[in-house]
């Protein structure tokens, strides 16, 4: 994991950026805050983030998933995957079993339909904790959060590629996933929640019409769309 950072004072702005990270990349816009607090939250960001790496990231052979995954025997998990797996498993159950992190007979784990959306969650968490009004996230262009609006427009804008320019968005106080399906579109959802977000983007274009109703129960506000 590798970070830069860069506060524009003229506009209280703070730019940073995270590479490295679950195979992909973070950009952090942080406007309106001093140049002291804007760092003192990237720090918290930066360990969250480290946090989260060590133990979901699957391709370090030390994190605790890959242990976990390498283990023949059953060993005690942290509190932090305790409440992952918690949270998987609620996801599992109002999905109708379409998002799921454990496979195979040996119950393999993969985060990688989780851990972008639950990051974000965590960060998102973070930044309003402290008290900042407009931010915008962006991982890897998988998804998108933004929080209050740019600096001299009425939210944030946002250019969809795939790869091409597609189309612009308006996003604001909301996260929105986006997904490649089976032939070749792309396909985004749109919500509050970031980690709601990402998984339904996963979930929803293999879903039939019998799944999708039942899914409608558990998850409202839902905006979805094909590119």
């Amino acid at each position: 994991m590798k970070t830069q950072s860069t506060y524009l004072a003229s506009t209280s702005l703070l730019k940073a950026r995270v590479d490295d990270i679950f195979g992909s990349w973070l950009d952090v816009s942080l406007v309106g805050l001093p140049e002291n607090k804007s760092y003192t939250l990237w720090k918290e960001i930066v360990k969250v983030l480290s946090s989260l790496e060590k133990v979901f990231d699957g391709s370090r052979k030390d994190s605790e998933v890959s242990v976990l995954n390498a283990s023949k025997v059953d060993i005690e998990t942290s509190e932090m995957m305790k409440e992952a797996l918690n949270i998987c498993e609620s996801y599992l159950i109002k999905t109708k079993g379409l998002f799921n992190v454990s496979h195979g007979d040996n119950q393999y784990l993969d985060f990688s339909g989780f851990i972008i959306g639950y990051a974000l969650q965590n960060i998102v968490n973070i930044i309003k904790k402290g008290k900042v009004k407009d931010a915008f996230l962006n991982f890897g262009d998988q998804e998108i959060y933004a929080l209050g609006h740019k600096p001299f427009c009425d939210s944030w804008p946002y250019t969809i590629g795939n790869p091409e320019e597609i189309e612009s968005i308006e996003v604001k106080n909301e996260a929105v996933a986006f997904s490649h399906v089976d032939d070749g579109r792309l396909f985004s959802v749109r919500t509050k929640d970031p980690l709601e977000a990402r998984i339904l983007s996963l979930v929803l274009p293999k879903a039939t019409e019998s799944q999708r109703h039942e899914m409608s129960y558990s998850f409202k506000k839902i905006e979805e769309k094909y590119y």
